[in-house]
């Protein structure tokens, strides 16, 4: 049998539960290796309870237990994961949750009846359709002290905090917990997430079909979809540009948690060990393969050529016109970074050495200039070459003059993305410091302006015209490449990823798999 990514195998009831990374579980026969059942979860480990149960334990708290057959029987929310297997006595199975605290589970309910959360939550909903937010409260306490990760009790919350004037961070932390703890409960998810959207003012916020392990997802887009890569499924994912919704997913190959891919327009480069696979989005056909000397390490595209560098140090150049391979050129013995121009190809090697290439030939140019610190960034900005080193350092080398001394800015903090903005006066340098600052330079080294964010993840911002979106915890901004001014803001209670934007509208992908639609 072949599995993608098997996380755990465990005897369950005579047969074999296998738990993939994606969350999808197996239920096989042992004697045959038959498969009896496949069901789709969000678990991230699973556990046995009573005889004959099975439970699926997630990130979020959630505790889902299935029968023989991997159905459903009943399930319940603690809000943390558990940090141990459970522990099996005479008297009950207890749960761990962190050094000091253990809680308790009845052995042998089998969801015949309802939990007594359950029975308060049916209540808090009539009581929150009549609005009767005064008398709703202490109902909601008890329910959260029976159940800290019922979902519903923490939606009538938000609206009563909503109704009732509660402060700022009370309205978010309930908004924040429903959305969270929504995820696992199928019958109240589209209504939490519903509301959710319309309070923050968003277009829609939807739950992606992605692995419980493939965290803050990367989008790119053509036409009116927009994709995904999930790693641990290993699958390209097609969204709806309009609402959100699953179109198709796509099998792709095995690959790491940080597969190395690229995208322009409708073209997809993805490679794994040691093939490039060329996707075509327009179409539902397989994949171009293309073998390559060595495991990749970067691609970059333009609209008429891929090119791959690879860890052995091999530069390919391929023509897109018919995805074959114009030429092979071993540049490096190490891997490196390089950043395509009309005529030539600028490189620089991780230990410090820089070579231009001639972008025709793939032939490099004999001078070869070291720098001192490991490089981690290279870009053009109209005349300048800018290369980003370990050592906090950027260096500006002319396009042109590969000999010319180069410029050099000292960096307050390590350099963690380099990228240029096209403004009317010509291309930028921004740049994104790891203690969340954000520098505006001119192609010559003259700064323009400064920036000081919080909590972005990535430290990249997605350039769009004039503006530079940034993700900020909790809310999505966008920043005036002009003179460095936050123009817009978006609140993503639940925490955000960096966004992407297409059609005017702007996306973002929190931690939890919610995807953000805000109409710009």
């Amino acid at each position: 049998m072949q599995f993608s990514n098997a996380e755990e195998i465990l005897s369950f009831n005579g047969r074999i539960a296998v738990l993939e990374a994606s969350g999808r579980i197996s239920l096989l026969e042992k004697k045959t290796g038959m498969v009896v059942n496949i069901i789709r979860s969000d678990a991230i480990a699973m556990h046995p309870l009573a005889l004959g149960t099975l439970g699926l334990f997630t990130n979020e708290g959630d505790l889902i237990a299935v029968d023989t057959l991997l159905l459903p029987l009943w399930h319940f929310n603690f809000a943390r994961p558990i940090t141990a297997p459970p522990i099996h006595t005479e008297n009950g199975i207890y749960l761990i949750f962190d050094d000091s605290h253990l809680v308790s589970i009845a052995p042998h309910y089998y969801g015949k009846k309802a939990l007594h959360s359950d029975l308060l939550a049916l209540k808090a909903s009539a009581m929150a359709e009549a609005g009767a937010w005064k008398e709703i409260a202490p109902l909601l306490d008890t329910l959260l002290r029976l159940e800290p990760g019922n979902a519903e009790a923490w939606l009538y919350r938000a609206l009563m905090l909503e109704s009732t004037g509660g402060s700022e961070r009370e309205r978010q932390k309930a908004w924040s917990e429903a959305v969270r703890l929504s995820i696992s409960t199928l019958r109240s998810s589209n209504g939490i997430l519903n509301r959710y959207s319309k309070t923050i003012g968003a277009k829609f916020v939807s739950l992606l079909s992605i692995s419980p392990k493939t965290m803050y997802p990367q989008f790119f887009g053509h036409r009116k979809n927009i994709f995904t890569i999930d790693p641990a499924a290993e699958k390209l994912i097609c969204i709806n540009a309009d609402n959100g919704d699953m179109r198709w997913t796509r099998n792709l190959p095995k690959m790491t948690d940080s597969p190395v891919m690229s995208n322009e327009e409708n073209t997809l480069t993805l490679a794994s060990g040691f093939a490039l696979y060329i996707y075509d989005l327009d179409k539902e056909a397989e994949p171009q393969t293309i073998q390559l000397p060595g495991k990749a390490f970067n691609i970059q595209q333009t609209s008429s050529a891929i090119y791959i560098a690879t860890w052995n140090g091999f530069l390919l150049k391929i023509t897109k016109s018919e995805n074959r391979l114009a030429w092979s050129r071993k540049i490096f013995s190490s891997p490196f970074l390089f950043t395509p121009g009309e005529s030539t190809i600028y490189s620089a090697s991780l230990e410090g050495e820089i070579k231009y290439i001639v972008e025709n030939s793939g032939q490099p140019l004999e001078f070869s200039p070291r720098l001192q610190g490991g490089i981690s960034h290279i870009v053009r900005a109209d005349s300048a070459i800018v290369l980003a080193t370990d050592n906090n350092r950027i260096y500006l080398y002319s396009a042109s003059n590969i000999s010319r001394e180069p410029a050099q800015i000292l960096m307050e903090s390590p350099i963690v993305s380099l990228q240029t903005a096209s403004t009317h006066d010509g291309n930028r340098i921004l740049i994104g410091l790891a203690d969340q600052t954000l520098m505006l330079y001119s192609p010559s080294g003259t700064p323009l302006w400064k920036y000081q964010g919080k909590n972005s993840i990535f430290m990249k911002p997605f350039i769009a015209g004039s503006l530079a979106w940034i993700d900020q915890g909790n809310e999505v901004i966008s920043i005036s490449l002009k003179d460095g001014s936050v123009v817009n803001r978006f609140k993503t209670p639940g925490g955000a990823g960096t966004p992407f934007i297409m059609n005017r509208t702007l996306y973002s992908a929190s931690s939890k798999r919610l995807l953000y639609g805000f109409s710009l």
